[in-house]
């Protein structure tokens, strides 16, 4: 039986503080270099999400400067500890980029080869779902993708400025199906503090 488990949060403090220290511990999370410059600094205990303890699986809903993907980002800093090595930040967008340069005459990864990577790390960030162009291709990749970890039990962090219904007519049924399943739904609310 389904549950719902979405949470809806006014609350998050996108602390982005740059000190010796933090530089210094930042720089042990290999993750990080993935990660934009602008949430190396992520930290969970400025993220103030009233759950009782934040699940493996999480997608965080919410318009544009909502602060998603400081909470993801700071979510999988935190969960991975002394070894985030183990976990890695994509940006939708550009992996479908990735994808499709993948199909070129002496690419040098292929399609196979970048689902591969998206198998190795034990946390993966997924930003921005839905920002991509919609097609049936696009569909059917990320739905390998998130399928692919969610058979695997991996811990998948997704962001999306869209609402489930907007994912399933831009990208099909299953992906939000599938992430309904297998997702804490977190919608972050509030105003866009990009622009405070």
């Amino acid at each position: 039986a389904y549950v719902n488990r979405t949470q809806e949060c006014l609350d998050i403090e996108c602390v982005r503080v740059r000190t010796f220290e933090n530089a210094c511990e930042t720089e042990r999370l290999a993750f990080l270099t993935s990660v934009p410059e602008l949430y190396i600094s992520a930290r969970i205990e400025n993220v103030k999400i009233k759950m009782p303890s934040l699940p493996e699986n999480i997608l965080f809903l919410g318009k544009s400067g909502r602060g998603k993907t400081y909470a993801a980002v700071a979510w999988t800093a935190d969960r991975a500890g002394k070894d985030a090595s183990m976990a890695r930040w994509y940006e939708v967008p550009m992996l479908m980029a990735r994808f499709r340069a993948s199909f070129r005459d002496g690419a040098e990864e292929s399609e196979l080869d970048i689902i591969a990577e998206l198998e190795k790390p034990h946390i993966v960030i997924l930003d921005d779902l839905g920002a991509e162009k919609p097609s049936e291709w696009v569909s059917e990749t990320m739905f390998k993708i998130i399928n692919k970890r969610y058979e695997e039990v991996l811990p998948t962090i997704i962001t999306s400025n869209l609402e489930l219904g907007e994912i399933s007519e831009r990208l099909g049924d299953r992906i939000p199906s599938r992430l309904t399943e297998m997702c804490d739904v977190i919608k972050l609310e509030g105003v866009d503090r990009r622009l405070k």
